[in-house]
């Protein structure tokens, strides 16, 4: 195999293993939602009638017109965090499912402004749901959700981004299925494809050790 073939796929699974750490690993551990409880007992930060149709419409830049996501989710987020969703049910037993499920992940930079940073957005969606454990039961009346100790994403997972450029040259798109997470692994023994601009490749069972 020559050698820039090599350097290619080396750079390539490290790139997918990078962007399913940043979405999926760093929430794990480091928690960092506004959390307040709204009148149906879901947590995150409250918006006036006007702020979320401002939410709705820039989520318009990022998913089909068809989407779920356009359609009065709810929503938590923090600074850099935003975590979607259209049912969710607590067990009772510290575990939450959520069914759809989508992540918008939206990275700093310097002397950034705030469409800028929409633009460069880290998207995951996990159309089929996910179920969260946490450490405790669940209060979301009193916004009492502890820490999250580990989880699956359910069915088809995609995580996408339209990088940095204008073009597609740096473009982001992987796709697998059935994640399971815990505080320190994140794994699935099904099929990677990943796409990073004109390179793409695949690979079968992913294991991040954190």
């Amino acid at each position: 195999m020559p050698r820039i073939t090599r350097i290619a796929i080396s750079f390539f699974a490290v790139s997918t293993a990078y962007w399913l750490y940043a979405l999926i690993a760093v929430p794990l551990i480091e928690p960092t939602t506004s959390r307040r409880a709204d009148a149906d007992g879901m947590t995150g930060r409250a918006h006036a009638g006007g702020a979320i149709d401002q939410r709705i419409a820039a989520l318009a830049e990022l998913f089909p017109a068809d989407s779920w996501v356009l359609k009065n989710p709810k929503i938590l987020e923090s600074d850099q965090f935003q975590l979607l969703m259209r049912d969710y049910r607590n067990r009772g037993d510290g575990r939450l499912e959520l069914r759809p499920c989508a992540i918008i992940v939206t990275p700093e930079g310097p002397a950034e402004t705030e469409q800028q940073r929409w633009q460069r957005a880290i998207v995951l969606e996990a159309p089929e749901g996910a179920l969260l454990e946490f450490d405790r039961p669940l209060d979301l009346r009193r916004g009492d959700i502890g820490q999250i100790v580990g989880g699956q994403l359910q069915g088809r997972v995609t995580i996408r981004s339209q990088g940095e450029s204008d073009g597609p040259e740096d473009d982001l798109l992987i796709v697998t299925r059935d994640i399971e997470m815990t505080r320190t692994n994140v794994f699935t023994p099904h099929a990677v494809d990943f796409r990073f601009g004109p390179h793409y490749g695949r690979g079968q069972e992913l294991h991040i050790k954190l």
